[in-house]
């Protein structure tokens, strides 16, 4: 396996106002043999205020075993809520396809799943083939609020809510789709992926529907791996936020709700990786939810 992290952004060409010096990338999981491998853009989840790690490298890892070359996307995000993204993170993505001179599939959880959904129903990037994992569809009752805020802010206006709920955006060319969903999450409520679903069929658009009975939200790849990696991998998946908690202590600032328990005195990093590690904990692997990466694995490769 070749790995190598890629930046999307030339000098000067990146203007979102983060607090450090972060800039969207990829991280590579390449092949070095000879043959052909179908290039997969990986983009987790995290409210569009953080880049998960669990669902960034282990996911690529995975489909790299499939035969895939696997891209993880480190896109930009909006922490502390005072920059409202609109456009940028899909700007990020289609940088990101756009590295491939044929059509690119494309993986999303949560509000990655939405970031992938919405550069594909908005036509930013060519998609060979899209799947979706619990994802964010709509901007509408039945969003995530934090996903809503940090995308849009307080007081979007109704043309902005209709342009990221998409299930209003699905045209004759939004690419096939995957989604799998868990019955009984209860930070993204499941509607949004028979949302999704349904405006697929509406436009008569190849659409297949995996829901499980139970399971929490952000299960990932819902094995051992997710569940009890340690220390977790992945952990560039984390760059900006790290450097949006140092600002915060830098200048004495209150840590945003999923760090107050992080000891400002010690390493961030370091601290990133317990604080993960903790998280990680609650999870227990689900053998029946697991077995959502070999169908979708088998969904993209048919395409």
């Amino acid at each position: 396996m070749k790995t190598e992290r890629i930046d999307l952004y030339g000098e000067g060409e990146y203007t979102y106002p983060v607090k450090g010096s972060f800039r969207p990338f990829v991280m590579a999981y390449r092949h070095e043999d000879k043959a052909s491998h179908r290039p997969l853009i990986v983009v987790p989840g995290g409210a569009y205020r953080i880049v998960s790690p669990t669902e960034g490298e282990i996911v690529a890892k995975a489909f790299y075993e499939d035969g895939f070359d696997t891209f993880v996307l480190v896109y930009t995000c909006n922490l502390l809520f005072d920059h409202p993204l609109l456009t940028q993170a899909e700007d990020d993505l289609a940088r990101a396809a756009a590295l491939f001179p044929e059509p690119v599939s494309v993986i999303g959880f949560s509000a990655g799943g939405h970031l992938a959904a919405s550069c594909a129903v908005h036509g930013k990037a060519s998609f060979r083939g899209m799947v979706l994992g619990y994802p964010v569809i709509t901007m509408g009752d039945a969003t995530h609020a934090d996903t809503r805020r940090a995308l849009l802010g307080a007081a979007p206006s109704e043309e902005q809510v209709r342009y990221f709920s998409l299930e209003t955006q699905v045209t004759d060319d939004t690419p096939p789709c995957f989604l799998w969903y868990t019955k009984t999450d209860e930070a993204v409520p499941p509607g949004n992926s028979e949302l999704f679903a349904s405006a697929m069929r509406a436009k008569n658009r190849p659409v297949e529907v995996l829901s499980f009975p139970r399971g929490i939200h952000g299960m990932s790849l819902a094995n051992a791996v997710w569940a009890d990696s340690d220390p977790y991998p992945g952990m560039y998946a984390a760059t900006q936020q790290m450097e949006d908690v140092s600002w915060c202590i830098v200048r004495k600032k209150p840590l945003p709700e999923r760090y107050e328990s992080l000891n400002p005195a010690k390493d961030i990093a370091s601290e990133f990786q317990r604080l993960q590690v903790l998280r990680n904990k609650r999870h227990h692997a689900d053998p029946l939810v697991a077995s959502w990466e070999k169908q979708a694995s088998r969904f993209l490769l048919s395409l």
